[in-house]
Parts: structure tokens; sequence; C-alpha cells
């Protein structure tokens, strides 16, 4: 593996730049198969759909169009319409690495202390609660799930269309005292090229780089960056790892069939990790479903570059040292395969988009086809003149399409910068604060209010709750308030 720095960065951020790339040759297998099987499996006894050319996904997707926002905000209970709280500064980018929270670790220090979910007992209610991803974008629901009805919830739904990928969810849900959770983290999408000059593309729109690996070797690296010293346990097969063969098998067979290559590899893995947290020893299932695609481009006759796109699915169920597998009894029958997959209204919604893009693109080749027939009738004067004309018009919009491109791209890179900025503020409760004497901009914590001052001359700032106390009357020296900042507004 290339670059450990890309997991670790692939596995927190919410979301990342647009770029598309067009192919001279058709590819192989589309990812969207192998994202019908991350979305309907459990990693139990599941049933599979033997249809694997079912597609959900298509990397023209553009659903963002109806809002601006690439990454949606975090997922809500229905029972309780608040945002769940995500970290604070001790566990930054809790939805990515899962661990407990500081709330929830003084909460299972109290549990303990009361008797309750002692050490060697599983507590976990049987009640359960419904909790939602909304997708802001289309205002409808991405995902919708249930859980124990007293564990706190976290969930997104992340847009990184750019680079080849379509989107998905993540969240993570934990339990009062924090020893027991369950995690979906980030899909991990990353490419590779034969050709030097596909690798500047990639790496010039901030797409993840990395040579294709298999789940085991992806596990290994990815668990040192989330979780902290693990020791890994032996490595079996997922339970679906057969289904998810026989469903690559056969896409092979039909890429074959079509393109003259199969296209798809990939492996399901899993293994039982062990680590101490907070001095005690924890165990968790940490499993990885990987897939690789493989397009091939080039113009007949000519040199065939070839693309690779990996993406890499992890799950994990986590409880404290010997009582992960009951855990696990209670938690797949609960969660079910729609917590791992989207809801009927948003996998119809993408799919219509797909539907509407595949049309227009057929009604343009048509149409191209047509101007190209007309064209050879003519006689040569005319069809010269015919040529002269639509190259001086193609070069006219094709500069104004560049230059509209260039625009709404760098609108674009703005936006994901505030927006990779408003999600790391969020996901460590932290906020934006400036000094309207120096305009100086401040990153402060946002757990003891929203109320901010600063002791003029010196880098000590105050945190008010309540946020109307000034403490100009009740403490020494000179205090100047500061303003919030909001991080998704331009300076």
């Amino acid at each position: 593996m290339k670059s450990k720095k890309a997991l670790w960065v692939a596995l927190g951020l919410a979301a990342v730049l647009i770029l598309v790339i067009a192919a001279n040759l058709s590819s192989g297998p589309s990812p969207s198969a192998a994202r019908d099987h991350f979305s309907k499996d459990t990693d139990s006894d599941t049933n599979w759909p033997d249809d694997a050319s079912a597609s959900r996904r298509s990397d023209a997707d553009d659903m963002a169009d109806q809002d601006s926002s690439s990454v949606s905000a975090a997922g809500k209970s229905s029972d309780n319409p608040q945002s769940q709280e995500v970290t604070d500064p001790d566990f930054g980018d809790a939805l990515k690495n899962g661990l407990p929270t500081r709330e929830e670790d003084e909460a299972k220090t109290g549990a303990i202390n009361s008797g309750a979910g002692a050490p060697g007992e599983v507590n976990i209610t049987r009640r359960t609660r419904t909790v939602e991803i909304p997708d802001p974008a289309s205002g409808i629901v991405a995902s919708r799930f249930e859980i124990p009805a007293d564990w706190s919830f976290d969930g997104i739904l992340i847009r990184d269309e750019g680079c080849g990928l379509t989107p998905t969810i993540a969240w993570r849900i934990s339990s009062p005292d924090g020893r027991y959770g369950a995690q979906l983290m980030p899909e991990f999408g990353s490419h590779w090229s034969d050709n030097p000059y596909s690798l500047e593309n990639f790496q010039r729109f901030h797409c993840k780089i990395m040579e294709p690996v298999d789940a085991e070797e992806f596990l290994r690296e990815v668990a040192p960056f989330v979780r902290p010293n693990p020791t890994i346990g032996p490595m079996e097969p997922t339970d679906d790892a057969g289904q998810l063969q026989q469903g690559r098998d056969l896409r092979n067979r039909q890429a074959m069939a079509r393109n003259g290559f199969p296209g798809e590899t990939g492996s399901a893995v899993r293994s039982r990790i062990q680590y101490v947290y907070r001095g005690e020893t924890m165990e968790e299932r940490f499993a990885v479903r990987l897939f690789t695609f493989e397009n091939r481009s080039g113009f007949p006759g000519g040199p065939v570059t070839r693309n690779w796109l990996t993406l890499a699915n992890v799950r994990t169920f986590r409880a404290p040292q010997g009582q992960l597998d009951e855990v696990l009894s209670i938690l797949f029958p609960m969660l079910g395969a729609s917590a791992y997959g989207f809801t009927p209204e948003f996998d119809e919604r993408f799919r219509q988009k797909v539907d509407n893009d595949r049309a227009l693109t057929a009604a343009a080749l048509q149409r191209q086809a047509a101007m190209s027939q007309a064209m050879l009738a003519q006689n040569a004067a005319a069809f010269q003149a015919a040529q002269t004309q639509n190259h001086e018009d193609g070069m006219k919009r094709l500069a104004g399409q560049f230059n509209i491109g260039q625009q709404q791209w760098q609108s674009h890179m703005d936006y994901m910068t505030r927006s990779a900025q408003a999600y790391t503020l969020y996901a460590g409760d932290n906020q934006l604060v400036r000094n309207p004497q120096t305009g100086m901009v401040s990153t402060v914590t946002n757990k003891y209010g929203t109320n901010a001052w600063q002791e003029n001359g010196t880098n000590n700032i105050l945190l008010m709750n309540p946020n109307d106390v000034n403490p100009n009357l009740y403490l020494r020296g000179t205090y100047t308030q500061l303003e919030n900042v909001d991080p998704m507004k331009p300076n």
C-alpha cells in the first residue's frame, strides 16, 4: 500500500472534489453492482439478490444539483429531531474512529459505579427507536433503521461523486456507558493507473491515489489508524464472501463477452481485534469488503490505458472482552440490512436521475450521428464550408464552456473547503470566533457556550454560559466580546 496517510484522510473526510474522466473505449463492470452488495448484507445470515446486474449507482450522478451541498447534515433520530453530538476535542473525528466521546466515557464510569452494565454483563435494551439520515439535497430520508432505544447515534450522507464515486452513508451508535457500539465507516475510494498522465489528473483534482490491494491488506493498514494499538486476530472470510464472489464472477463473464476482459476483483474478510481503551480491553469485529474495478481506454490501434477504482467498505461491532458474541447476537437482527443501505425513496430518486442522464446522452449521440450523415451527403465545397463553420462555432462554445467550468470549479472548490472546515468544527464540538478589534480568527470549543470574550493584550479566551454574562463586570482586566464566525460563509 502506497500511502497510509491517504487511508487516514479518506476515512475522516465528508466530501471530496469533482472529477469526470471520459474514456474512448468501453470499460469494465460498473462499481454500482458493488454498491448493491454493500447496502444489502449485514455480515450475518442475509438474503442476497442473484441479479448482479442490478445497478443503483452511476458515475454520472449529480443529484447535488438540487443543493450545492456535497455533504448532508448529520443524521437525526425520528423521535428526537435534534442532531446528536459527535465528539469533544479529546476524541476528534468520532464518526471516523467510532470510539466513545468524553460524555459517553463519563456516563460509562457512572453506570459502572452504580452497578449497571458491570464488567461481565451485557446490558443492552431490546427496546428500539428509529433513526434517520436525511438527504437535504432531495428533501427525503436517505437511510432509516432501528437501534437500541437509549443509544446515541450520529449519521451522515456523503457525496464524493467527482472522483467516480457515488453517494454513501456513514454512522456510529454507542451505548449510554460507551462500552458497546457499532459503526459503518465512511467508504474509502481510491484510483490507480498505468498511465502517468492519468495519475496526474487524479492528483490535480485531489482524488485519492493508491495501488489496488486486497481486503486483508487494507484491514491491516486501516485498523491501526482508527483504533489504539490494536492486536489483529486471525483473518477469515465474511459470511457473504462466497455470494460476493459469485456475483463478481457473473459480472466478469458479462464483461468478457462485452469488452474482452474481466473488469472486477475483490475480497471480503473480517478479524476480531483487541485494544485497550481507557483501561479496559475491548474486542471488535472489524470487517472489510473491497471491490476493485478496472477499465481500459484508448484509440483503436493505439496504446491502451488501464485505470483502477478501489472501493472499501468497513463495518465494526465492539464490546468489552468476552462479550462480543452476545452483543453481535443482539445487534445483528436489530440493525438488519437497512442499516447499510438506502431507503426506497432515495433509490428511486437516484434511478430516475440515472435514467434521465442516460436518455440525454443517447439523444445527444443520435443528434451527433444525424448531423454527421447530413454533412457527408453535401458536396465537397459545402462540406468544407460547414466543417469550417462548425469548427469556429465549436471553438467558441468550448471557450465559453471552459470559462464557465473554471468559474464553477473555483466556486465548488471554495464551497468544499468551507464544508470540510464546517464538518471538522462540528465533529470536534468547536466554533470559530473573531476579535473585532484585531480581526484575528480563533478556534475554540462550544461545549461551554457560544459567548466568547478575549482578555485584551493576551490570548486568553473565556466562554460564558449563560451567554449574557459580561466578564468586565466581574473579573479583573478588560475583555472584548468576540464575534461568532459562520464557516460556510465566505470571509
